[in-house]
């Protein structure tokens, strides 16, 4: 190897590429992290070329036809992974040997662990698919240098070991050239997900939970196990849905997940299902002779007719006197059975991560040439051409400190910067200028959390008079994501709390419901403390605040119902104090006069004994204004919040 220069790549003719042959043999999947997008497999990449120079005649060497020499005494092609999920790494490794035949034909084994980043679309989820891609550079020569050709067209599974996840069900190998004329190589995985772990520990139980709620409305209503059975089986639905958060990546691209959909309609019609209850409830509660409101009559009256007409006659809708015979044989219960019917950007540390390519391009007069005494050879791997002009595409993994703003959370928009100094040079000895002002993003693939919203490239002269290289990012979050999982979820929990006043004093369900709501927006609450980070600059959420503060209300709610259940059982010879009274007698004339008769037929029959207002009767009438107030208060707060985040 007298003369071997390995920095100078093989070939006689400079004006003809060199052709790396290729061929991937997949190991093994090791890993596919739905919520960081990391996916790791172990492989092996067979490469092959010819280097004229280490050619040698078998006769002359003992018949040896073939050695192996270790890879640091070799000329190599530069191979790099330009998606990886960590650092970007060189595929050659020191402990590796190069295989060589006496012809000069180049063999390379690189067995190695990738780590790529690969955005899931989990749309799906779990019955998803997945493609996820490998893609390298050889680092440092054009196409019209090097040229690679897959020997296959797709990954070689002949020592692969099966996962116990993800199926392979296609793949493909093939060269793609990037606008910047490099060849771009490219190992795609088409993956199928494994259902039926999935359907036995997380759809069957879902379906199951689910499927329980419609069955409250079977319970009696003097059970006294409603309410909790109905806030049980939506706690238990809330329950699921923070696994499959846990699970899944806060993505908004391209679509949030479908079976995450699913359970916000369930625990939105989980929440239908708790206010019906109430309501019945209550309306079981009236008594006898209370009026019963003209809509819900007409609505009672038509479904017992129809009801009537399906099992034994023509309802005739013409017959309006039998509407008004049947009106004295409804009473509040029969209502009560009738109406059941952007790489990462870890906001909790503000760790900023991003993989880019450093384009720097200058003059160096030193390495200038003519290329017709080098065989018309313009361009070599130190300099970009025979001018002297020097090109570096340094690409990266940057990862940097972004001091973040989560105000208006989970409707934010965030300001990056990566800030770079030329070390060791002041600005009079190297002046850095950046020749586009934006960052190019023709190779950028998008982040399905992030949407890069502006960049700006500027240089500035710090205090010390130094000039500073500046690249930045404005990232909008994409909130399909949060707004399904997170603000749907808590609007409806939150609307729940209020409806306790609604519950019969006698129900026994009343502190457990209440309990149980507040446990839900406490629940929430931790899981915005575990993503947002423990700062008070410039400001704290909005969201978290607004979900302490329903907090607070539903400790008060807590609190008002523990008091109203204490005012019932009151001796009924203590004297009720008269802010009490007066407040309940001008709540019932307010009632009064918004119940009307329905009709001329039907005549109000006021019982004597309700204008003595008793601690029981104090006690309901309170129960009424509480639940107006509170309702009053939560619409006003979540109001409050919109405009506050989009504003």
């Amino acid at each position: 190897m007298t003369g071997y220069n390995k920095d100078i790549r093989p070939g006689l003719d400079r004006g003809t590429p060199i052709t790396i042959n290729l061929i991937f043999f997949l190991y093994s999947i090791n890993d596919f992290d739905l919520n960081t997008g990391k996916f790791s497999i172990t492989a092996i990449f067979s490469l092959r070329w010819q280097d004229e120079r280490l050619s040698w005649d078998p006769a002359s060497y003992n018949q040896t036809d073939y050695i192996a020499i270790p890879q640091y005494r070799l000329w190599l092609p530069n191979l790099l992974n330009i998606n990886p999920y960590d650092d970007i790494t060189e595929l050659r490794k020191a402990e590796l040997a190069i295989g060589v035949k006496n012809s000069g034909e180049c063999s390379w084994f690189a067995l190695n662990t990738f780590d790529v980043v690969c955005d899931a679309d989990v749309t799906k989820y779990p019955f998803d698919s997945q493609t996820c891609s490998l893609k390298f550079y050889i680092w440092g020569y054009r196409s019209n240098e090097l040229k690679a050709m897959f020997l296959t067209p797709k990954v070689q599974f002949s020592l692969f070991s099966e996962n116990g996840i993800w199926e392979v069900t296609d793949s493909a190998t093939y060269i793609d050239i990037d606008v910047n004329n490099f060849e771009t190589l490219v190992i795609k995985f088409d993956l199928k997900r494994r259902a039926p772990y999935y359907i036995v520990s997380l759809i069957l139980p879902i379906i199951s939970v689910s499927f329980l709620i419609g069955f409250v409305f079977l319970l009696p209503a003097e059970s006294g196990e409603r309410v909790g059975f109905s806030t049980t089986s939506l706690l238990s639905v809330i329950v699921y849905l923070t696994i499959i958060q846990d699970i899944l990546p806060e993505s908004s691209e391209p679509n949030v997940s479908t079976l995450g959909y699913i359970l916000v309609t369930y625990v939105i019609i989980g929440s239908i299902v708790v206010i019906e209850v109430i309501i019945s409830l209550w309306i079981q509660s009236q008594p006898s002779h209370k009026p019963i409101p003209k809509c819900i009559l007409r609505m009672i009256l038509c479904s017992q007719k129809k009801r009537k007409n399906n099992n034994v006659e023509r309802f005739d809708t013409k017959q309006e006197s039998d509407f008004y015979d049947m009106k004295d044989d409804v009473t509040w219960f029969d209502i009560g059975v009738n109406n059941e019917n952007v790489k990462e950007f870890d906001m909790s540390t503000g760790e900023f991560s991003v993989t880019g390519v450093f384009v720097l391009n200058w003059m160096d007069e030193r390495l200038s040439w003519n290329p017709a005494s080098y065989n018309q050879t313009n361009t070599t791997v130190i300099s970009q051409n025979y001018t002297g002009l020097c090109t570096w595409f340094a690409i990266e993994t940057f990862e940097s400190v972004c001091y973040t703003d989560v105000t208006k959370y989970p409707f934010d928009t965030q300001v990056c910067s990566i800030k770079f100094y030329v070390w060791g040079y002041s600005y009079k000895d190297i002046d850095s200028t950046f020749v586009s002002s934006k960052v190019l993003l023709t190779l950028y693939t998008e982040n399905g959390i992030w949407e890069v919203h502006d960049s700006a490239t500027y240089t500035q002269m710090n205090i010390y008079n130094d000039k500073e290289i500046i690249v930045e990012l404005t990232l909008e979050r994409r909130t399909s994501y949060y707004i399904v999982s997170l603000i749907l979820p808590l609007a409806f929990i939150t609307f729940l709390t209020s409806f306790v006043f609604l519950l019969p004093q006698d129900s026994g369900e009343r502190l457990g419901f209440s309990l149980t709501v507040l446990l839900s927006v406490v629940v929430y609450l931790t899981i915005i403390q575990d993503i947002l980070p423990e700062a008070s600059e410039p400001h704290v959420s909005i969201l978290g605040i607004f979900l302490s503060i329903f907090v607070v209300m539903g400790s008060l709610v807590v609190i008002v119902v523990i008091i109203n259940l204490r005012i019932q059982n009151q001796h009924s010879q203590k004297p009720i104090p008269k802010f009490i009274n007066r407040l309940i007698l001008f709540v019932r004339r307010k009632d009064k006069d918004m119940v009307e008769p329905l009709g001329s037929k039907i005549e109000l029959d006021y019982n004597e004994e309700d204008s003595v207002l008793t601690w029981s009767k104090a006690a309901n009438d309170l129960d009424l204004i509480f639940f107006v107030v509170s309702q009053v208060v939560f619409c006003i707060l979540g109001l409050c919040y919109f405009l506050s985040v989009l504003t």
